[in-house]
């Protein structure tokens, strides 16, 4: 079954593919912009590409579920809540990111 590095692999592929397909060519700064202007789409939830390269996305907080609540071989885990983007990431002007504003 894939799992949490295949889904970025190819949210990271496909988000990279549509900013090309919108800029209509290869430059990389007009696809480094549009990268970071677009929403990227991971499997239901919306994220931002920011200026630092971090992706800021709301995580799944989960837990393994005991043995006898697993329903199938890949059944491992219950979603019990969502950590949102803006209580993991620092904000941009607190990185020391140059880019930052």
């Amino acid at each position: 079954m894939p799992d949490a590095a295949h889904a970025a692999a190819y949210v990271a592929v496909r988000h990279y593919l549509r900013a090309v397909a919108a800029i209509g060519g290869l430059d990389a700064s007009l696809i480094n912009q549009e990268m970071r202007r677009a929403p990227v789409y991971f499997f239901g939830r919306s994220a931002l590409l920011r200026l630092d390269g971090r992706l800021a996305i709301d995580l799944s907080l989960l837990r393994v579920k005991p043995a006898p609540a697993m329903h199938g071989e890949w059944d491992h885990y219950e979603d019990i809540g969502v950590i949102h983007a803006a209580d993991i990431y620092r904000q941009l002007n607190r990185t020391g990111c140059t880019l930052a504003p």
